[in-house]
């Protein structure tokens, strides 16, 4: 029995065109099973760790950084000069916030110390303390110093009552 061979082209063709399409369709199978075995893997991770963390701006200056200390661990902003203008700190005593000026000396520092709170205010000119306030478990208050630290203002609520001084000398004594 012989065929036409217009009957067999056409056959041949019909075969030609399913078995393209057959291998696009593998093809995009195997597409699309690599893109979900890839995807699996990659992954991002949940944690990560590292010893040090530095972020840097589009210009390469260094913005914040986070690492450990010898004391406990700090985290420090800076400005767009990529001068350091805040740092916390977690450290044994209690955490710290302090803040530089644009010279870089420390004008503002806010400290929990074994659970007490303080804050104190610095001189820019010769970084000395200027003004404190305290809070301690029998009184609380505040100082206000001279720019060789000498004690200027102090003005506390303690368990026996106001006190008031100024240059050292009481204004309002304790009951």
């Amino acid at each position: 029995m012989r065929q036409d061979p217009l009957e067999v082209q056409e056959q041949v063709k019909r075969l030609e065109g399913r078995l393209a399409r057959q291998s696009r369709a593998l093809a995009f199978t195997w597409l699309a099973l690599a893109g979900v075995l890839v995807a699996g893997f990659t992954v991002p991770p949940k944690t990560v760790e590292a010893t040090k963390f530095v972020l840097r701006g589009e210009d390469g200056k260094v913005r914040a950084t986070l690492a450990p200390t010898a004391q406990g661990s700090a985290l420090t902003l800076s400005d767009a000069r990529g001068r350091p203008s805040a740092v916390l700190q977690a450290i044994a005593i209690g955490p710290v916030l302090s803040f530089t000026s644009d010279t870089g000396k420390e004008c503002a520092r806010l400290q929990v110390a074994k659970g007490q709170p303080a804050l104190s205010l610095y001189d820019e000119s010769n970084a000395k303390r200027r003004v404190g306030l305290t809070v301690l478990p029998d009184r609380c208050g505040l100082q206000v110093t001279g720019a060789q630290e000498q004690e200027r203002v102090v003005l506390q609520d303690t368990k026996t009552g106001p006190v008031l001084r100024f240059q050292g000398k009481s204004v309002l004594p304790s009951k």
